[in-house]
């Protein structure tokens, strides 16, 4: 079957451009490589602003964060910032990816999950998706949200050279609501770690109802 638009990554950019343009009645299929839900390596931070430009997301905030922690390189020294108002939203990523990817499908937009894609042909009329079980799918439009290393970007030269930026470590731990208070008060303050002990890039712990997201993250050279 054919579509009018392709989206390549389910993650929150590819659910929220397949959301808006199914709304609009566009025929739109999303692909995948992987199943949903899925786990992703990120802190799962959000600034508030986003819930203001899409109020639909509220059902999938975890918990906010009122202040944070900032610690220098030597850990000798930290800068508080402590607020009345939200400084952060925090979700958890495989709730909240999953939760926008439902919205797009409710929309009317098509989900196949499991599904990679190897290459993309630009023709005069049309574009060709290649997905790696041999399957072809032709559209008028493909929207690359797989990435910093992009396939869509890749075989249509939007970048030619993709190279590995950063690597993470993340953990979501769980944890009682009584722990996440004694660690980190009631405004559950997020800790950052700027390039500590070196580490050319930056670690974070970052409270949510009932986890602990630890993370570190170190740029390549």
């Amino acid at each position: 079957m054919n579509y009018d638009v392709v989206v390549v990554g389910a993650g929150p950019a590819g659910s929220t451009a397949a959301k808006y343009l199914a709304e609009k009645g566009v025929s739109v299929l999303v692909l995948d490589k992987a199943r949903f839900p899925r786990e992703k390596a990120c802190g799962g931070g959000l600034p508030t602003r986003v819930q203001k430009r899409f109020p639909y997301i509220e059902p999938f905030i975890d918990s906010v964060s009122y202040g944070s922690i900032t610690y220098s390189s030597s850990l000798r020294y930290k800068l508080d910032l402590i607020r009345e108002k939200p400084l952060l939203m925090m979700v958890l990523r495989k709730d909240f990816d999953h939760g926008l990817l439902n919205l797009a499908v409710q929309a009317g937009a098509v989900f196949q999950g499991g599904k990679s894609v190897v290459d993309v042909v630009v023709q005069k009329d049309k574009v060709s998706v290649m997905l790696d079980d041999g399957q072809t799918i032709e559209t008028q439009m493909v929207v690359g949200c797989d990435g910093m290393r992009s396939v869509v970007a890749e075989k249509t030269n939007l970048c030619k050279k993709l190279e590995v930026l950063c690597v993470a470590l993340v953990q979501e731990q769980p944890m009682t609501p009584k722990q996440l208070t004694t660690f980190f008060t009631k405004k559950r303050l997020i800790h950052l770690f700027i390039k500590a002990h070196g580490v050319a890039g930056y670690a974070w712990v970052f409270p949510k109802k009932n986890y602990v997201n630890v993370g570190i993250g170190e740029f390549q050279s």
